[in-house]
C-alpha cells in the first residue's frame, strides 16, 4: 500500500519522442531543454516559468458551476473587437492594450492574472491537443499546440490524471502559463516568449440546440474570469459543424453578462466567411485587420 500511495504523489514528466510535424518537433525539443526560444537567454528565471507552465494544467468538470462577478457599471461592458487573424495574434494585440496604464484605472487589480489575455482552444475532448504531433494540416488546436508550450502542458495534464484524457460536456480544460514560441505571422521563432493562458474546451456539433450552445459559451466566459481579455471566435463552426451564426450569437448574449474585469472580448476570425457572419451579429463593434497598410488600424462598421 505505502508503495501505491508514493506512486500516485510521484510527479509524472512530459511526454517525449519525436513528432512528424516538424514545427512540433522543434517545439517540443526548445521546451524539453528548457528553452522557450533559439534567440533568447534562456536564464535561470525562464527555466523556472516554464517548468511550472508545464505543470499548470487543471481539468474544471463544469463550467456550469462557477460564478460570474456581476458587473458593476455599463461603462465597463467588455469591448468587442473582430480581430482578422489567428488567435496568437489577437492574444498579442489584446495584451499591449491590458498593459496601458488607463486600463488599470478603471479596471483596479493586484492579481497579475488580469494583465494575461485567455486564449480559447477549440479543443478535441478525447485526445490532448487532437493530433497536433501528426503532420496533418492541423486544426485550431493542433496549430495553438504546436507553436507554443500548450500540447506538453495537455498531455502532462493526461498522466496526472492517470486515465484516458476526456474533457466533460460542460467541462474544460484551464492553463495557466502558455509560452508562445513562434509568430504567426512571420512563422519565425520569437526573440521572447509571448505568455498567455488557455481554456481548453470543446463544441461537439449541437444539432442547432441554441441553449446547449450558448450554456457552452457561458461556461468558457465563466473560466475567463479574472482576466482582462478573452480571445475567442468561431468556435466549433469547422470539422463539428456548428452554425457560425449561432455561435456569434452565443458570444453576444455572454458578453452582456462578462464578468466584471473583463475589458475585452476578442472574436479571432481569420476565416473571411465566419468574419462576414459575426459582423452581422456584431454590427457596432470594432474590427482590426493587421493586413491593412496601414497596420493595426481599427475601424467601425460604417
Amino acid at each position: 500500500m505505502a508503495r501505491t500511495n508514493k506512486q500516485q504523489t510521484k510527479q509524472p514528466k512530459p511526454l517525449q519522442g519525436q513528432a512528424r510535424n516538424p514545427v512540433a518537433n522543434e517545439t517540443i525539443k526548445m521546451l524539453l531543454k528548457g528553452q522557450v526560444s533559439p534567440n533568447y537567454k534562456n536564464d535561470a528565471s525562464s527555466k523556472r516559468r516554464l517548468a511550472a507552465a508545464l505543470q499548470s494544467a487543471q481539468l474544471i468538470p463544469d463550467t456550469r458551476m462557477l460564478p460570474i462577478p456581476a458587473r458593476y457599471t455599463a461603462t465597463t461592458s467588455p469591448q468587442v473587437i473582430l480581430y482578422r487573424g489567428g488567435s496568437w495574434e489577437a492574444a498579442e494585440w489584446v495584451l499591449e492594450r491590458l498593459q496601458q496604464p488607463h486600463h488599470r484605472q478603471y479596471y483596479p487589480t493586484s492579481d497579475n492574472t488580469w494583465g494575461k489575455p485567455v486564449v480559447l482552444d477549440y479543443a478535441s475532448d478525447s485526445n490532448p491537443g487532437g493530433c497536433w504531433r501528426g503532420n496533418q494540416y492541423g486544426t485550431q488546436e493542433e496549430h495553438l499546440c504546436r507553436t507554443s508550450s500548450l500540447g506538453l502542458s495537455l498531455e502532462r495534464l493526461q498522466l496526472q490524471l492517470q486515465r484516458p484524457y476526456s474533457i466533460p460536456t460542460h467541462g474544460c480544460v484551464y492553463v495557466q502559463d502558455v509560452a508562445v514560441l513562434l509568430c504567426e505571422s512571420t512563422g519565425h521563432w520569437r526573440n521572447r516568449p509571448l505568455w498567455c493562458s488557455v481554456i481548453a474546451a470543446a463544441l461537439r456539433n449541437a444539432d442547432n440546440h441554441k441553449d446547449f450552445i450558448q450554456a457552452k459559451v457561458r461556461g468558457v466566459v465563466a473560466a475567463a474570469s479574472g482576466h482582462g481579455a478573452l480571445v475567442g471566435g468561431a468556435w466549433g463552426c469547422g470539422a463539428f459543424g456548428n452554425d457560425t451564426a449561432d455561435v456569434a450569437e452565443a458570444w453576444r448574449v455572454a458578453a452582456l453578462r462578462a464578468p466584471s474585469d473583463m475589458a475585452f472580448l476578442v472574436m479571432a476570425l481569420p476565416n473571411k466567411e465566419a468574419f462576414a457572419v459575426f459582423r452581422q451579429v456584431f454590427p457596432d463593434s470594432l474590427v482590426i485587420d493587421p493586413q491593412q497598410p496601414q497596420g493595426n488600424t481599427i475601424k467601425r462598421r460604417k
